[in-house]
C-alpha cells in the first residue's frame, strides 16, 4: 500500500531525516534553478554518507565511518547507483521542493519512515521509491529523466508504477 501524505520538504528539509535522505538547505530552492559544482556535490554526498552510516567528516574533508570495512563498503556500493541518480536529479528535486510536491511512498508518516529505514535495505527501498516518484510521477513533470531506462517503453513502465502506487 502506498500513501501520499509526505511531501518533498518533509523528506529533504528535515534534519531529523538526514540519515535517510540528503538534506537541502531551505533557502536553496528559492534561488531558482540550481546547478551544483563538483566540489559541492562531493561535499553533499560525503555529508550524506557520514550521516547515513554513522560516520564523521573531518575538517580536512576525510570521511570516517565506523564499523566493519567490508560491510560498510558493500552497503555503499549497493546504494551507489541510487545515490548517483538522486544527486543527478537535483534540478528536479529543487523544482519540486519549491512546489512541495507530494510523494507516493510505502510509509504513511515520518515516524513509520524512520522505522522502515532502520536498516540498509529499508533505506535503499525508500531511495528507490523517491527515484520512482521523480521518474514516473506525472506531478513531478520530470518523466524519464533518470538515464537508466529505455525511452521506448517509458509509458508502459509509468503506467505500471501508477497502478502499483494507486496514482489518482
Amino acid at each position: 500500500m502506498y500513501y501520499q501524505r509526505l511531501t518533498m520538504r518533509d523528506l529533504f528539509q528535515d534534519k531529523s531525516l538526514a540519515d535517510i535522505f540528503p538534506q537541502v538547505d531551505k533557502a536553496l530552492p528559492s534561488r531558482g534553478y540550481v546547478v551544483y559544482s563538483y566540489a559541492e556535490m562531493t561535499k553533499r554526498v560525503t555529508d550524506y554518507i557520514a550521516s547515513a552510516f554513522g560516520g564523521k567528516v573531518q575538517a580536512d574533508g576525510t570521511l570516517w565511518v565506523w564499523g566493519h570495512k567490508t560491510q560498510i563498503l558493500r552497503q555503499i556500493r549497493a546504494m551507489h547507483a541510487q545515490l548517483e541518480a538522486l544527486f543527478n536529479s537535483m534540478p528536479s528535486i529543487t523544482k519540486n521542493l519549491r512546489s512541495n510536491t507530494p510523494l507516493y511512498l510505502p510509509v504513511p508518516s515520518k515516524l513509520a519512515l524512520k522505522e522502515f529505514a532502520g536498516n540498509a535495505k529499508g533505506k535503499s527501498d525508500l531511495l528507490q521509491a523517491v527515484l520512482d516518484n521523480i521518474n514516473y510521477n506525472p506531478n513531478f513533470k520530470s518523466e524519464n529523466t533518470i538515464p537508466t531506462e529505455v525511452a521506448t517503453s517509458f509509458a508502459k513502465r509509468q503506467m505500471q508504477w501508477q497502478n502499483k502506487v494507486g496514482y489518482q
